[in-house]
């Protein structure tokens, strides 16, 4: 995870691999990551939430809140949309550190749905 683990505010809990997650609570999860109601929008939230439950390299923490943390960090670089060649893509957005923001981003939309589930 790309998160800073020494921070307390940043830390994920050790429910991220013991805690299993309804398909509600995923659903409202991808509400909230990715907000809007247009078409893009809605196939996007599909594709997230197919590459949740049916991914390989997601699957060892499916029903879990890494799980949500995993698909959500592995997706953009594995799934998602590309204009170009996606090796090169990847490592620009390591080297801008656009990658090292996503796991704090999915974080911090992911506790409060875990609050409230």
């Amino acid at each position: 995870m790309a998160c800073d683990v020494g921070s307390p505010t940043n830390r994920p809990s050790t429910a991220l691999t013991v805690a299993s997650r309804r398909t509600r609570t995923v659903r409202r999860f991808r509400c909230a990551r990715v907000p809007g109601r247009t078409l893009n929008i809605c196939s996007k939230r599909a594709r997230l939430g197919e590459f949740y439950q049916h991914d390989s390299r997601v699957a060892p923490w499916t029903g879990t809140a890494h799980g949500v943390l995993q698909s959500v960090n592995t997706y953009p670089q594995h799934e998602g949309v590309v204009r170009g060649d996606r090796a090169e893509r990847n490592s620009l957005r390591t080297i801008t550190g656009e990658f090292a923001d996503v796991d704090p981003k999915t974080w911090r939309a992911l506790k409060p749905v875990l609050a409230a589930a």
